[in-house]
């Protein structure tokens, strides 16, 4: 069996329905497609839609410029990490538009400057800064 979804809204268009009928929009039958194969006894299928996102597109670029200029996103990244007192390159590329490579960078940075101090050789990194230097 085949079930067509509207690309604009998720719900289940009807058999040879030219339009949505709980948004409108035209139905479209040559998007994305996912196969599921359920096993013999199945009583309900919840489905979940969750918005396609171009991590490409949304990438923030994270050099720091030639004359030493920081991209904005260090002093989010700096307010974070004195919050919570931790840090990992896992943890920034979770809460932040950084991709992971780019995260291993923002943390070598951080420990060079004196941001952040390794835990016993382990990934996780201990802040050496506090909310109260970031309002300084």
């Amino acid at each position: 069996m085949t079930l067509y979804f509207c690309k604009h809204c998720g719900a289940v268009l009807p058999d040879g329905a030219n339009y949505c009928s709980n948004c409108g929009e035209l139905a479209e039958r040559n998007g994305e497609s996912a196969s599921i194969t359920l096993p013999v006894g199945t009583t309900t299928l919840n489905i979940n839609f969750v918005p396609q996102v171009s991590v490409a597109q949304n990438k923030i670029n994270c050099e720091i410029s030639a004359d030493g200029k920081l991209p904005a996103i260090y002093s989010d990244i700096l307010k974070m990490i004195a919050e919570c007192g931790l840090v990992t390159a896992q943890m920034l590329h979770y809460l932040f538009p950084v991709g992971y490579i780019d995260c291993c960078k923002i943390m070598e940075w951080l420990e060079s400057n004196n941001y952040v101090e390794r835990v016993h050789g382990t990934n996780i990194y201990k802040s050496l800064i506090s909310p109260n230097d970031m309002n300084a």
